[in-house]
């Protein structure tokens, strides 16, 4: 017996939709304007992201995740200093390298994600907690498809660089 249950073709057609249009689209506006805020372009803001979200990363490490040049590294870790996002640090135990660090305090940062995660607070107050298991369920779902999705296009990417 299958676990698939019967659905609504306009249901799900709506669901698509939204999510692989509109709710990316707005992420994209969303995260714009975090960047335009911060005064930092779009790919300043999303090796921010990957900084805050991995932790410390050496220079090198954040050119291959970024897809930079050691130079375009360097120059994106300057604005990201000089906007006091980061900090960086010598390895201790190789000092020929440098450790990119999220700042400590970063107020600007935080009071948008605070905004973001109250109001996120109020939608989730509008279900029951069967319906937020089903949502959790939902976005995990979506996100390990997103994450697939992904890797197809880069083997596509480094198959046609090959």
């Amino acid at each position: 017996m299958s676990n698939v249950l019967p659905q609504q073709p306009a249901l799900q057609d709506a669901i698509k939709r939204s999510v692989a249009r509109d709710l990316s689209e707005q992420m994209a506006h969303y995260h714009q304007a975090i960047a335009e805020q911060l005064g930092l372009s779009m790919a300043d803001h999303k090796a921010l992201d990957l900084v805050c979200a991995a932790g410390p990363l050496t220079a090198g490490q954040l050119a291959e995740l970024t897809n930079l040049t050691t130079g375009g590294v360097t120059g994106l870790v300057d604005r990201l200093e000089q906007a006091g996002l980061v900090r960086r640090e010598r390895d201790p135990h190789d000092r020929r390298r440098v450790i990119v660090q999220p700042s400590s305090d970063m107020p600007g940062l935080t009071a948008i994600f605070n905004s973001l995660i109250r109001a996120l607070g109020e939608v989730c107050a509008h279900y029951t907690d069967q319906e937020l298991r089903t949502i959790l369920d939902f976005v995990l779902r979506f996100i390990a498809v997103l994450q697939a999705e992904t890797a197809k296009l880069e083997q596509r990417i480094q198959s046609d660089e090959g």
